[in-house]
């Protein structure tokens, strides 16, 4: 059993002032509203509550770059920096880190968190944190969940192997139902998650 915390934090995404973390991240305001999220929430986060340094990050992204690329290509002068690999949405996430290590990025949407999460599991090392973040496009900005596998802190739920053959999660929005809930759900690869 592998105790999980959940997060969550809808990020207004706005490029008229420079965010706090602006210095750590050259052109900060040509980033999408998912890639800023993700450096804004941990900033935050981090403030509120020092965090540690994880061992593995899985990053979530169900969109991708592809809606930022297209606007892109369909004007030379669009202003949002273009990204075509999917780890390159986190760039900015570790620069603020301050973070180089294992990072993987699992898109599958509309199950890329919960894709994620069983992916981390299959990861994760008993001595230390891994960390799934996810960042999906709102129509302010971007929704942000973390999720960190391995801390025994005030999380409700945790992470566990079926021995049962069991029906993956249907949706993202399934999965985030149940973190908010404190209720058990399947992810593919035979894990489940439940209420600690």
């Amino acid at each position: 059993m592998v105790p999980l915390e959940h997060r969550t934090l809808e990020v207004i995404f706005s490029t008229a002032t420079p965010p706090s973390w602006a210095v750590a991240v050259d052109r900060w305001y040509q980033l999408d509203a998912p890639a800023f999220a993700l450096a804004e929430a941990w900033s935050q986060w981090n403030a509120a509550s020092p965090l540690p340094t994880p061992r593995f990050i899985v990053g979530a992204s169900a969109t991708a770059s592809n809606a930022s690329d297209r606007a892109f290509a369909e004007s030379p002068r669009a202003h949002r920096f273009v990204h075509t690999l999917p780890s390159v949405r986190y760039a900015a996430l570790c620069q603020v880190m301050r973070w180089a290590g294992p990072l993987l990025c699992v898109q599958r949407d509309p199950t890329t968190l919960a894709a994620g999460l069983a992916t981390a599991m299959d990861f994760h090392a008993h001595d230390g944190e891994t960390w799934v973040l996810g960042a999906r496009p709102t129509v302010a900005g971007a929704q942000v969940d973390f999720l960190r596998l391995g801390v025994d802190a005030a999380g409700t739920l945790a992470i566990v192997r079926s021995e049962v053959p069991t029906v993956p999660v249907a949706t993202d929005a399934d999965l985030a139902k149940a973190l908010v809930a404190g209720a058990s759900t399947t992810l593919e690869g035979g894990w489940c998650l439940v209420p600690r």
